[in-house]
């Protein structure tokens, strides 16, 4: 396409120039968005994502984030096996990549998409003082929709999704006689609020 535009600049006499504002048009397409989670940060962690659009194929985003939370009861009572047995369970740390399709073939609009994400727990009893650690690769399919109340940079994006837990080591979670279990499949809904620069 860029060929064909030069081509024809050139058979309107028009100069070089023409060539390099197509280029530098085409390089400021690409867009930088930054997005945080506030759910983790009310729950004493963190989630901040960087999602960029491919202009080479429209409608596709990657990203890529980091977040950390403590789980509230609610969330841990989910999984009957823990349910009221004290447990209370963190992810200390984790690391993400996504790729989201959206259909209007630009950053905005309904998506579905996939997450691959490394996720490293802290569980705890309140019957007992010991912790156990281990960590977990989850796969997700998820669907959302981005959506722009304002003539800016300004978004809001919620989204949910179902995944797989696959363990990544066998560490004991055990303490004082209840085991903590970790379901294989799970699901998450939240809400990301960004900016696109």
């Amino acid at each position: 396409m860029l060929g064909s535009v030069a081509r024809q600049a050139y058979a309107d006499g028009a100069p070089r120039s023409a060539l390099r504002a197509t280029g530098s048009e085409e390089a400021s397409n690409v867009a930088i968005m930054v997005e945080v989670d506030p759910m983790p940060f009310a729950l004493s962690g963190h989630a901040v994502h960087v999602r960029v659009p491919l202009p080479s194929v429209p409608g596709l985003v990657l990203s890529a984030g980091t977040y950390s939370m403590e789980f509230p009861a609610l969330l841990t009572n989910i999984n009957s096996k823990n349910r009221d047995k004290g447990w209370n369970a963190d992810i200390d740390k984790a690391y993400a990549a996504f790729a989201d399709y959206h259909f209007s073939g630009k950053p905005e609009g309904i998506f579905v998409g996939t997450q691959v994400a490394y996720q490293n727990f802290e569980v705890g009893n309140d019957q007992s003082e010991e912790q156990r650690d281990f960590g977990v690769m989850i796969a997700m399919a998820r669907v959302g929709t981005l959506y722009r109340p304002f003539d800016s940079g300004f978004y809001l994006l919620p989204w949910a999704g179902v995944y797989a837990n696959i363990r990544t080591d066998d560490n004991d979670l055990q303490i004082d006689g209840e085991t903590f279990d970790v379901a294989p499949v799970n699901g998450f809904a939240t809400l990301h609020v960004g900016w696109q620069f």
